[in-house]
């Protein structure tokens, strides 16, 4: 998605190497009516159309965690609702127990009117490291950060009808299906995003950069 940006400015020859994570897979009890919502609150993010158009659509006993740093006054009034409980900010040790014992983690990015965004979503992949279930849209560069199936769903974007019915049919999962396909999210994650792959795929870059301007 970045890319594709700038290569619409101009930029032609360019190389991409996503990022990585040093999140691993915790050890924690599932709260099964707790979603998590982790990153700034603005409107890109999608928090607060997800709390109007979906988390109030769901069974009374679901809540939304949310961590993160308010960005946007207009976009931190949905954490009035009485089903969002705001936790302020975590340090990475706690952010990932808390990817791991949600029964969701949310990423619902929305279009918006200035054309904002996301350029790649660590946060997807922070939390399927770490043990979690990542639901995200599939908006900008969150399509290319999750393996739909493998490392998490991705979402249509602004069409809370597919969100509601992924997040039930998540609830509704046995331990044992949950536990599955955590371990092959998790796996499979690291496997994709280690820090290994981006020194060796920066290496290439410069090389290749490097041989183009010799010849």
């Amino acid at each position: 998605a970045t890319k594709a940006e700038a290569n619409s400015f101009g930029f032609q020859k360019s190389f991409v190497v996503p990022l990585a994570t040093d999140f691993r897979q915790q050890t924690a009890k599932t709260k099964p009516a707790r979603l998590l919502f982790s990153g700034r609150i603005i409107p890109l993010k999608g928090l607060s159309w997800f709390v109007s158009e979906v988390l109030d659509r769901l069974p009374d006993d679901v809540e939304l965690d949310v961590v993160g740093t308010i960005w946007d006054q207009k976009e931190a009034e949905c954490l009035a609702d009485p089903r969002v409980n705001h936790l302020g900010t975590m340090d990475q040790s706690e952010l990932a127990r808390a990817f791991a014992s949600a029964l969701a983690v949310i990423v619902p990015n929305i279009e918006t009117v200035s054309g904002q965004f996301e350029g790649f979503g660590l946060v997807a992949i922070e939390a399927a490291a770490a043990g979690g279930i990542v639901l995200a849209s599939d908006h900008g560069g969150l399509k290319e950060a999750v393996q739909d199936r493998e490392t998490g769903y991705v979402l249509p974007s602004g069409q809370p009808d597919a969100w509601i019915e992924k997040i039930c049919e998540i609830r509704g999962w046995s331990d044992s299906d949950r536990g599955e396909f955590i371990a092959r999210a998790s796996a499979a994650a690291v496997a994709n995003y280690g820090w290994d792959r981006v020194a060796s795929e920066t290496l290439q870059a410069y090389q290749h950069a490097l041989s183009a301007r010799r010849s």
